[in-house]
């Protein structure tokens, strides 16, 4: 007779094996157990009892009203294939763990994601962001400034330390995702900027350490008000802050659009896709190649305005 099990109590050990397997980043292993999670939920309406054997619920049919009943939430096609990638990996682990003994998902293919091409901030906005100086604080320019001259994402910025900062030459070190590292050129400007804020942070945090007397090390570029690293709603809380104050719409200004612009303007003057594709730190170059799109947009647009024959 086969064994019993609640189908969420290997949840965790499915969350283990892609985290020390997959080397997947923390944001993808979250959106791994809350998909999972999901599709348990959705199992135990067909069974009031805790505890069931696995084999009777592992079916085609099961997954198809699975399918139905994720694609009434109205999902965007990317989230939707997200989730049914999810519980196919998951499917794939119990069957692996000898859990089940049929796997009605093995073979299933799921749908490409259709990719969106980018959205990017105007060169009107940019110019705003940028040149704004008396507008926003040193720690709002210097975070505008660091993700629009090196791309970076939103939880690499956060997780950004001082000693990664390479001043000598030029460069950034970065831990993206997998946790494999990159190295990134950055500018003169925004360094000096970096060098700026950093001493009057410093300055601050001595003061806070003196009024406490208690010592600790700040090692964190970007810090809340209680000296903690800074978190990812902090940021985007931060980033509508300065549309605000700059009059920008709060939809328009994002990390990830940020590190759009970056990208795209880098590809318009020129930067070969290999290289940006190192500086985005993509693992496949066919993520880069998205940027080609705006490039040809972007060209078509300049062909439109300057051609004497489309002025005519």
């Amino acid at each position: 007779m086969a064994p019993k099990y609640t189908i969420n109590f290997y949840i965790d050990e499915f969350i283990n094996y892609i985290v020390l397997e997959k080397n997947l980043s923390t944001n993808t292993v979250d959106s791994y157990r809350i998909d999972v999670i999901q599709f348990c939920d959705f199992l135990y309406k067909f069974k009031s009892q805790d505890i069931y054997d696995i084999n009777d619920f592992i079916n085609i049919d099961i997954f198809d009203k699975y399918i139905e009943f994720i694609r009434n939430k109205l999902y965007k096609s990317s989230t939707l294939n997200r989730k049914l990638s999810s519980v196919k990996n998951y499917v794939n682990f119990i069957e692996e763990e000898k859990l089940i003994s049929n796997n009605p998902l093995k073979f299933l293919k799921l749908p490409k994601s259709t990719r969106n091409i980018p959205k990017t901030i105007n060169d009107h906005d940019i110019n705003i962001l940028l040149n704004r100086e008396n507008t926003l604080s040193i720690r709002e320019k210097t975070l505008i400034e660091l993700i629009y001259a090196t791309g970076i994402r939103a939880s690499e910025l956060i997780n950004l330390k001082i000693s990664d900062i390479q001043f000598n030459q030029n460069t950034i070190r970065v831990t993206g995702k997998g946790s494999k590292e990159r190295i990134i050129p950055i500018h003169e400007e925004a360094l000096e900027l970096i060098k700026l804020y950093w001493d009057i942070e410093i300055e601050s945090h001595n003061k806070i350490i003196k009024k406490s007397r208690n010592l600790f090390i700040r090692e964190f570029l970007f810090v809340n008000k209680k000296s903690e690293r800074l978190t990812r709603q902090g940021l985007w809380y931060i980033l509508k802050i300065i549309s605000k104050k700059l009059g920008i719409d709060p939809k328009s200004l994002s990390p990830h659009i940020l590190r759009h612009t970056f990208a795209t303007h880098l590809l318009f003057n020129g930067v070969p896709l290999r290289h940006l594709q190192e500086m985005l730190g993509h693992s496949s170059i066919s993520t880069t190649q998205i940027y080609t799109h705006l490039s040809d947009s972007f060209i078509k647009d300049e062909y439109n305005k300057f051609s004497p024959r489309v002025n005519l």
